[in-house]
């Protein structure tokens, strides 16, 4: 998956939210970037399950340490 900076976490939600941007939108918007159509869908899954750009609690709670 694309690692997506804070800036561009919150610049696909904006634009996503207020314009109505898709994937599809967003990588023919910023063609610098190395975003793929799956990784912008997963992002914009996750906005819009937690509406929020940084992790959420339970989300974490799912990874444990297995030794």
């Amino acid at each position: 998956m694309a690692q997506f900076s804070k800036e561009n976490k919150i610049s696909i939600k904006s634009l996503s939210e207020c314009k109505g941007y898709n994937a599809g939108q967003f990588i023919t918007e910023f063609t610098d970037k190395d975003w793929t159509n799956n990784s912008i869908n997963r992002l914009l899954v996750k906005l819009r399950k937690f509406r929020t750009v940084t992790r959420h609690l339970t989300e974490m709670q799912f990874r444990t340490n297995i030794k």
